[in-house]
């Protein structure tokens, strides 16, 4: 009996795990069709930047520098998990495929591209945000949005401090 009750437990363990990766994989989707992928990329350059204006005195060397920003990408997955966390309680799979379906298309491209969308696209974009899965991105926009303030301020933080701490472990200090 015990055996059986650990194959299943093990069994549902793994079926868990596969679904959460489902899961992250089709949120980076999400978050690489509408914008915040780049977006977050382009925040990392910054922080970058900020990082070798703080240690100019300290004569960082190239092979430091490109060492420090090889962890972009491991850094944006990181991210991409974050953000998962913060959508599993409110978006299914399901939901998050539609956005997929959505944010890959010329008009779901367009909402984040484009200053003025027509009257057309105005009247899909409104249809799509009144289907189930638009209806709950409306919804629960400021919850996701307070959890993505909070994701993003601990992500950049937590980085920066990472940074800085690899800076010193290589004998690099900040001067100000």
């Amino acid at each position: 009996m015990k055996k059986i009750f650990l194959g299943l437990a093990l069994t549902f363990s793994l079926l868990a795990t596969a679904q959460t990766k489902s899961y992250v994989s089709q949120v980076d989707a999400v978050l690489r069709n509408n914008g915040t992928v780049t977006y977050y990329n382009n925040v990392l350059d910054k922080l970058f930047n900020l990082l070798k204006d703080n240690y100019a005195s300290q004569n960082v060397t190239d092979g430091v520098w490109k060492e420090l920003e090889a962890v972009k990408p491991l850094a944006l997955d990181n991210l991409v998990e974050l953000v998962a966390t913060a959508y599993l309680p409110l978006f299914t799979e399901e939901d998050v495929r539609h956005m997929n379906n959505f944010y890959s298309s010329e008009l779901g491209k367009g909402m984040f591209t484009k200053q003025i969308l027509s009257p057309e696209e105005s009247k899909a974009l409104e249809s799509f945000y009144q289907t189930e899965t638009g209806n709950k991105i409306v919804i629960n926009q400021e919850t996701l949005n307070a959890s993505m303030q909070n994701i993003s301020q601990n992500w950049t933080g937590n980085l920066y401090l990472q940074m800085v701490d690899n800076l010193e472990a290589k004998g690099y200090l900040k001067v100000n």
